[in-house]
């Protein structure tokens, strides 16, 4: 989405592979969410593989929640960005599907991170 709001126009999905594998996918033509997203959102985050991890990893660790990759966006974005400090903020975090291996990992490398 970001790529295609920058370019003005649906951009066809990336061919690298992400952590956050249920955003990858494409915007079908003629999709309401392109134009609605291109009048409402005031700008994108962009997330680092690591700081998805992370957020996975705090989610466990703090909350006893287990969230896939894609639902720890938002968290990501709250975690690594300094304008969200002071503010009232609401994420929506939904999904569960997350790898008992991957999430084993996770937790390995970024379970003491914060």
């Amino acid at each position: 989405m970001y790529l295609s709001i920058q370019h003005n126009s649906i951009v066809s999905p990336s061919t690298l592979s992400t952590i956050a594998d249920a955003s990858a996918g494409g915007i079908e033509d003629n999709a309401i969410t392109y134009d609605i997203c291109k009048k409402h959102l005031s700008g994108f985050e962009i997330i680092e593989e690591e700081d998805i991890k992370k957020a996975v990893a705090f989610m466990m660790k703090y909350h006893k929640v287990e969230i896939e990759p894609t639902a720890a966006l938002p968290i990501a974005a709250l975690l690594q960005s300094k304008a969200y400090q002071g503010k009232n903020v609401v994420l929506v975090v939904t999904g569960k599907k997350i790898d008992n291996q991957l999430l084993t990992q996770i937790m390995v490398k970024y379970g003491d991170y914060y």
